[in-house]
């Protein structure tokens, strides 16, 4: 276990996909993050080389099936710690033989979280080490605790953007029209996730109106928001690249590198991006 600390905020890691185990304010002594035992066993992992799956859980690569498990081969991995002091820790992941037969590229993912006042910022940069051109997809999965406080419900929250928005939701039925969302377990039985694209925002709060965390997605043209059930927390998702939005058995398999939104990079090439989450 990982911890960093500095005079607002306090923030734990675990190695398997460089997960955020605990992030609390010193002044409220709220805990943000989801703890992983009611809903979803897992809290804020990491999702590459695929957002989601494809419509049979399997991908195509240079013409050759293989199969992943949904959203790829990172969420379950243990990362290395390469670097850290009581501000900022580094991990790192890169293929073995077993990420290989899953997807066949040679690779390197770092993660460099720092703690800046109120606010985790994370850089996340990916390398291709092979000698063929490697697409991807990237994407982020963090469950907040909702609601923050003992004695308040879901339903006491709400979802605010910082511009007016007219978006029609890709998966479920909650279209966004103004900059607010009331947040209501209702909205998520039809499916559990929300998705949109396109919109001006580059920011999001999750809120009772006083407290709560603020997402900077701004280099995230995908950004998705889901709940399992009636769970206490809501995942706030920016992704590059998406999973089939048709799950129709019919369909054709295409080749990972054609599928809409996916990076791709040469050899020796490297990616990079980053992310702020405000905790208020």
């Amino acid at each position: 276990m990982i911890t960093l600390e500095n005079e607002i905020l306090k923030v734990s890691f675990t190695m398997i996909s460089a997960q955020i185990t605990s992030a609390i304010r010193k002044d409220n002594g709220y805990e943000y993050v989801h703890d992983g035992k009611v809903g979803w066993a897992q809290q804020n992992p990491i999702l590459f080389p695929m957002v989601c799956s494809t419509f049979n859980g399997k991908q195509l690569f240079d013409g050759k099936v293989y199969e992943m498990g949904k959203h790829g081969i990172v969420r379950h991995a243990n990362m290395d710690v390469v670097e850290a002091d009581e501000n900022h820790v580094v991990f790192e992941l890169s293929d073995n033989e077993d990420r290989l037969k899953q997807y066949p590229y040679h690779f390197c993912l770092r993660v460099t979280y720092t703690l800046q006042g109120d606010t985790i910022h994370i850089d996340y940069v990916i390398s291709n080490r092979d000698g063929k051109t490697m697409p991807f997809q990237f994407g982020l999965h963090p469950a907040w605790h909702c609601p923050l406080k003992a004695g308040q419900s879901f339903s006491d929250y709400h979802l605010e953007f910082e511009q007016e928005e007219h978006a029609k939701s890709l998966i479920g039925d909650c279209d966004l029209d103004g900059t607010t969302i009331p947040l209501s377990y209702d909205i998520f039985k039809k499916a559990p996730t929300v998705l949109y694209t396109g919109l001006k925002s580059k920011k999001v709060s999750l809120s009772d109106g006083t407290n709560g965390v603020s997402v900077n997605f701004e280099k995230f043209p995908w950004i998705a928001f889901w709940t399992p059930g009636e769970s206490p927390f809501l995942c706030i998702e920016p992704w590059v690249g998406h999973g089939d939005l048709n799950e129709d058995p019919n369909q054709s398999m295409v080749e990972f590198a054609s599928r809409d939104a996916t990076l791709s990079l040469k050899p020796g090439e490297a990616w990079g991006i980053d992310i702020d989450y405000r905790l208020f």
